[in-house]
């Protein structure tokens, strides 16, 4: 599957955005229902999809680059740094996604951080 059909199943969420009516109430539909479950069930790793696309956001980064930001994210979504697991007991679905945006704005400052401490090895 090339990187252009997942980002389109991703966007999309797994095509609900192709209904032929009101693709916007569907997509809400869908975010209603991630909502309702108000829990983070194994299977569900939209959350942790966003977190990685904010680590790597604006980073031109070569191979090595993204391997780093995907180290930093897993760490950083493990140990939940302030205000991260805070963010989690939101209730809902937003505890469920906020927390993993937190930790991809820090893990996304730390890229930063390494291209331009490190540019010629992660750029």
């Amino acid at each position: 599957m090339s990187l252009r059909r997942v980002g389109v199943f991703i966007a999309t969420c797994a095509h609900v955005g192709y209904a032929p009516v009101a693709p916007g109430t569907f997509g809400s539909a869908v975010g209603l229902v991630i909502y309702y479950l108000g829990i983070d069930p194994g299977p569900v790793v939209i959350d942790e999809v966003i977190g990685m696309l904010i680590t790597l956001a604006l980073h031109p980064v070569n191979v090595a680059g993204a391997v780093a930001g995907f180290l930093i994210f897993r760490v950083l979504d493990v140990v939940k740094p302030w205000p991260a697991r805070r963010l989690e007991l939101l209730p809902g679905g937003f505890g469920v996604v906020l927390d993993d945006a937190m930790a991809g704005i820090y893990g996304n400052l730390m890229v930063w951080g390494l291209i331009r401490l490190l540019p010629a090895w992660f750029t």
